[in-house]
Formats: C-alpha cells, structure tokens, sequence
C-alpha cells in the first residue's frame, strides 16, 4: 500500500513523476546530442567529404545549402567529366568521412572514462555509423544520390552488394545499440535488459521524432513556396491558354552532385527542357 502525502501525492504518483521526469531529461539530452552530431557531420560531409574532394581532382564548388535541422548539398563542377573513380571517389567522400568519424567515436567511447562522455561518444557513433551505411544502401539501391555511381560501378552486381550490406548494417547496428545501452546504464530506470532496452529505445524514439518535426517544419519555411505556382498559373493562363509544365527541384532536399547532375537528376538539362517544350506544342489544343 502506497504512503499519501498532506497534498494528497502518494509514494506511486511521486515515483511515476520521476519515471517521467527521468525520461525526458534523456530523451533531450539525446536529442541535443543528435542535434550536435547531425549538424557537424553535415557540414564535414558536404564540405570535406564532396566538396573539397571535388576540388581535389580538378573540381570546382559552385554553390551550397546547408538547413538548420534537415540536410543540405553542395554542388561543383568541372570543364571535363569526372572519371569513373573520380566520380566514385567524390559521391562517396562524405559517406567516407562519416564512417571515419563514427569509427573514431567508437573506438574513443571505450576510452572514456565518464559515463557523460561514453554515452556522448556512443550515440555520435551510433548516428553517424548508422546513417553512413542507410545512406549508402538506400543510394545504390534506388540509384540516387551519394550511391548513384556506385550503382552504375555495380552494375548487375548491385542486388547482391544492397543484400549484404543490409544484413551488415542490421548487425552492426544492434552491436552500436547494444553498446550505448550499455553506457546509458546509470541514467535507465529499469532492472531487466529488456526493460533497459525499451527505456533507451523509447527515449532515442522521442528525440528522433522532436528532429524530425524540426526538419519538416524548417523544410516548410526555408523551401519555395509551393502556392507560388497554383497562383501565377491561372493569372498567366486566363490571358493565353496553353498548355504548361513546371519544371524544377519536387520540394525535397535535393542529393549532393555536380550541376550537370542535378540537372540531369531533376530534368532540367537542355535534352529535357527540349523534350517538355516538344510534349507540350503536341498537347497545344487546335485552333478554332
């Protein structure tokens, strides 16, 4: 039978309220650490990773966006076409670059002495590590971009490398969060590995659902106004009726690539505005 207090609070209610409180100090404190950790590897991904290999081999950077929350790009150029290691060695840099900074946090996680620095050093590893390989897996399989030449490189082989590399990624996964579970140890208020399993889970859930309503809304505010468009169509047609395509980046965030590839990618090129010019003067209704 539980104590009640002179305000009416009983032993279960107080240790319900630290249950709670608990928990979401946690889910904050991983929620800025992801914060932290997305937003340096961002920039290093971006800028180390793709741009200055670009610049490596001859490149140049023509422009950049970088969102506060959500992803970014950086895009570059070159007179001449990159080479198939060129361009394998530059739409894979920022992916390199994450597993190196991942594999360094890991390796510095088991040095760490206090328990704030091993679950820092931890779910910096687990983020990174994580993301580098869904990042890589998911641009080869769907030929897109950071895995866009390798898919090309791959060729029939890709179904083969999405397999194996999925079944690595899910492996070391579990292994990077079994590892931060661990290091969480003292801040998870359960007795059972189970127990502490779900708290950690539960909490690292919370603080990936507060980034991601960050990045969607950022994503709202920053990007183009999508009304822009169903506005001016009218005005511009109600005075010469044609036919019309919008063409441009669909209101995502668009992958990291050379300004003939994002063209290309989001069918801007010459070859595909001519192509949309022709599609519409074959729609274009006759005249009376």
């Amino acid at each position: 039978m539980s104590k009640v207090g002179l305000d009416g609070s009983s032993d279960a209610g107080r240790a319900g309220g630290r249950l709670v409180g608990a928990f979401g100090l946690l889910s904050l404190v991983l929620f800025a650490i992801a914060l932290v950790t997305s937003r340096v590897m961002l920039v290093l991904h971006e800028w180390v990773g793709h741009g200055l290999t670009a610049v490596a081999v001859g490149g140049q950077i023509t422009g950049h966006r970088l969102f506060f929350f959500g992803g970014g790009f950086v895009s570059y150029r070159r007179a001449e076409p990159f080479s198939l290691g060129e361009s394998l060695l530059v739409s894979l840099g920022g992916i390199g670059v994450e597993l190196l900074a991942g594999g360094l946090a890991l390796l510095a996680s088991r040095r760490a002495t206090s328990v704030a620095a091993r679950v820092a050093l931890a779910a910096f590893a687990l983020a990174v590590l994580v993301h580098a390989g869904f990042y890589l897996i998911t641009g080869t399989h769907h030929v897109f971009g950071d895995g866009r030449a390798l898919a090309k490189a791959l060729g029939g082989a890709r179904p083969v490398f999405v397999a194996v590399a999925s079944g690595l990624l899910i492996g070391a996964g579990y292994a990077l969060a079994s590892r931060l579970t661990v290091a969480l140890g003292p801040w998870l208020l359960a007795s059972t590995r189970g127990g502490r399993l779900a708290w950690a889970a539960g909490a690292a859930g919370l603080a990936t659902a507060l980034h991601g309503g960050l990045m969607q809304l950022e994503q709202v505010l920053r990007t183009e106004d999508a009304t822009y468009g169903r506005i001016m169509r009218p005005a511009v047609v109600a005075e010469a009726p044609v036919p019309m395509k919008i063409l441009g980046v669909p209101g995502i965030f668009p992958p990291t690539g050379s300004a003939e590839f994002l063209l290309d990618e989001f069918g801007m090129s010459p070859e595909a505005v001519a192509d949309a010019a022709v599609a519409l003067i074959g729609r274009k209704p006759p005249r009376d």
